[in-house]
């Protein structure tokens, strides 16, 4: 199964993932499956989780899904 990478349209610099069953294209999350917070992009000045609705997901930018093992 594949993995994707999303971004909150708020936060551009926080990242999640979610097994592709959990995206539907043009509506994002879906919640069929857990949702795992990345963390920031920016290691050097981690944020926290944004408190923004699970609708703001989107695919984080050139996201194309990751092969599992």
């Amino acid at each position: 199964m594949r993995h994707f990478v999303l971004t909150c349209k708020n936060h551009p610099n926080l990242r999640w993932s979610c097994k592709s069953i959990a995206y539907t294209p043009g509506y994002g999350y879906n919640g069929q499956r857990n949702l795992f917070f990345n963390g920031s992009i920016d290691k050097a000045n981690p944020e926290p989780e944004c408190k923004c609705s699970t609708r703001d997901l989107i695919l984080a930018p050139g996201e194309y899904g990751i092969d599992e093992g």
